[in-house]
């Protein structure tokens, strides 16, 4: 996310649980395109059951989870 609001270029991000998300680099954004396994997982991917997965994150909500 950070490479491309460096870049100024929107993207895209697939995470190891198979959710797919949006990159508005200008709005400085990440957007759920698609949920948890809607694509292909990593085998080894336990849910989180600390908190839900929210439909979008700005990326000072990110950086409060330290990343």
């Amino acid at each position: 996310m950070l490479g491309d609001i460096d870049e100024e270029i929107d993207g895209y991000i697939s995470t190891p649980g198979g959710r797919f998300w949006f990159v508005d680099s200008s709005e400085e954004l990440a957007a759920q395109i698609c949920g948890e396994h809607c694509l292909t997982s990593d085998p080894r991917y336990r849910p989180e059951i600390d908190y839900d997965v929210a439909e979008t994150y700005t990326l000072k909500e990110l950086m409060k989870f330290g990343f």
